[in-house]
């Protein structure tokens, strides 16, 4: 696969985006009829052409589709789960394994509880701040 990066590079004019995009797989946006394709990276195309997706009021990046006429708000991390990650209990949420919610990556998503969802990263966080409090509490009352 390298070797043959190199030589389109040598021999044919080729951007970063070719690059950067070599290992991405495109699965059909189910609801959609095949009008719409999301890919493992977290990219959404639309007839081969690649759409801009935007944050929402809590920073989740989101596309708009057309269904029937209609125009719907996609949530991108929703749509890479449902096309490349297994959930076989039915669970309800997708958590980012990094926290960054702009990171669509299948590799950087998961199926999780709602419970599971909000512990997850800031639980450290969380318990450093208890222990400053509860030490700071301690050395007001003595």
């Amino acid at each position: 696969m390298f070797l043959i990066l190199i030589q389109k590079l040598l021999f044919q004019k080729m951007n970063k985006q070719d690059i950067l995009f070599t290992d991405e797989i495109w699965k059909n946006i189910v609801g959609y009829n095949g009008k719409y394709q999301i890919s493992n990276l977290g990219r959404v195309r639309h007839n081969e052409t690649i759409l801009k997706p935007y944050p929402n009021s809590c920073g989740y990046l989101r596309v708009g589709l057309y269904k029937e006429g209609k125009h719907r708000k996609e949530l991108v991390h929703r749509l890479v789960a449902d096309a490349f990650i297994d959930n076989p209990y039915n669970l309800p949420v997708v958590n980012h394994k990094n926290e960054d919610k702009e990171d669509n990556r299948a590799t950087n998503l998961e199926w999780a509880t709602i419970k599971e969802n909000m512990n997850y990263g800031s639980l450290q966080d969380r318990k450093s701040r208890s222990l400053k409090l509860a030490y700071n509490r301690r050395k007001i009352i003595y």
